[in-house]
């Protein structure tokens, strides 16, 4: 891959090119959203989890709902929105269930779609059944389709398999075993790194792809195991590394990886889904720090208002923020200023305007500007790791990927 009341915050509006972009804005009651409200426009989120829907509760109603509609107000708009939040529990079906259930409601805009496999779910729907769906976080290059139902404001792995290629050549790897989850996200990113990975010439020496539903990874561990000793004994432990695509289940992975001495004994790198989790700190710290587990995140700008805004999400959620969470709040902004622009809710005005709005948008993240297929064209990559520092393991950045793919890295860790 996150409740107390905000009493206060500050007003923080970006200017930017086409319109303003709220950040904060002081306010002691709510916005008023019921079905009273006339021009009253429903706007769907489909969170990937429980805990993640825990947490997005408070962010929609307390930051997110606010600001929208406080947005509207303030460029003189009649239209006002309402969040109506669904869970997925996890799982795709249940995505594409919450999706058909918000167009019996007649939500054609949905903030979905948080996990690739989710978005995969539900797409052939969103384009059969006119509904829009924008995720902040989805990055499947297999859904990387100019003209359809799925925008998305995360960097897809068409984006992060370079600057991953780019890490472990520049750190010497010439050989990894992948280890990765069987589901159309792993499988999406594995299809872009392999290729790059061999033309710059290393070598993808065994791809180990275990079920995305397992607790217990010893047998795919063993496989892993051999493979990678045949690989030291041609390349040098220096040079050799395993590659590892997987979700909250790499807590477990790497606990039982200290079993085979050749697998707990070269770095491994790991993806924006690995690299800056606080669950492996607190459940798997000794393992992480020795094992590295360096992978590439995008990073949210280094600004005042940024720093405003996390203190704000901080105490509305009481944990910190990503930037997937940070993209949501851009994804939000960016349809609410859409369907202003198109003056309602028809889908394919929505999406014109969204794709001229994004064009210069300066958000929460950065520049939104979308490619050909609807998907957010760049950004630069923090290289994030784990380490052991003043006798505690924490996350720390090591570098930094730029946009044009050159890598960076730092003198002295950053913590996180």
């Amino acid at each position: 891959m996150k409740s107390t009341s905000v009493s206060s915050v500050f007003v923080v509006i970006l200017l930017i090119g086409l319109g303003a972009a709220y950040v904060g804005r002081p306010t002691t009651e709510p916005s008023l959203v019921n079905e009273t409200v006339p021009n009253l426009v429903s706007i769907g989120v489909i969170t990937s989890t429980t805990q993640t829907y825990q947490i997005y509760e408070p962010y929609i109603r307390k930051i997110i709902e606010m600001d929208v509609n406080d947005y509207a107000e303030s460029v003189g708009s009649p239209i006002r929105f309402e969040f109506i939040i669904q869970d997925a529990e996890g799982r795709a079906a249940i995505h594409l269930e919450k999706m058909q259930a918000f167009n019996s409601m007649d939500v054609r805009l949905v903030l979905g779609g948080m996990w690739s496999s989710q978005a995969c779910a539900s797409l052939s729907y969103s384009n059969y059944n006119d509904m829009l769906m924008v995720s902040p976080s989805s990055t499947s290059p297999l859904k990387a389709i100019p003209r359809d139902n799925l925008f998305r404001l995360a960097l897809t792995d068409l984006k992060q398999a370079p600057a991953l290629v780019k890490v472990l050549e520049n750190k010497g790897v010439e050989a990894v075993v992948v280890i990765q989850r069987g589901d159309s996200w792993a499988d999406g990113i594995v299809e872009e790194f392999q290729p790059l990975f061999e033309k710059g010439g290393g070598k993808v020496i065994d791809n180990v792809r275990y079920s995305a539903e397992l607790t217990t990874f010893e047998k795919y561990l063993k496989t892993a195991e051999d493979s990678l000793a045949e690989a030291v004994d041609e390349h040098g432990w220096d040079h050799v590394a395993v590659q590892l695509f997987s979700f909250d289940e790499a807590v477990m992975i790497i606990q039982e990886a200290k079993d085979y001495p050749t697998l707990y004994n070269v770095t491994w790198y790991g993806s924006d889904s690995t690299s800056q989790s606080s669950r492996i700190t607190d459940e798997a710290p000794d393992e992480s720090a020795h094992l590295g587990l360096y992978g590439v995140n995008p990073i949210l700008p280094d600004s005042e208002e940024t720093d405003e805004f996390l203190a704000r999400f901080q105490e509305a959620t009481n944990t910190s923020c990503d930037f997937y969470d940070a993209t949501s709040y851009d994804v939000a902004m960016l349809l609410a200023r859409s369907v202003i622009d198109a003056g309602g809710d028809d889908v394919e005005a929505v999406k014109e305007a969204f794709r001229e709005a994004s064009y210069d948008y300066m958000g929460l993240t950065g520049l939104c500007r979308l490619d050909e297929a609807d998907d957010r064209n760049s950004c630069i990559y923090a290289i994030n790791g784990y380490a052991e520092k003043d006798n505690k393991v924490g996350i720390y950045q090591f570098g930094i990927v730029t946009e044009n793919n050159e890598v960076t890295w730092f003198e002295e860790l950053v913590g996180k």
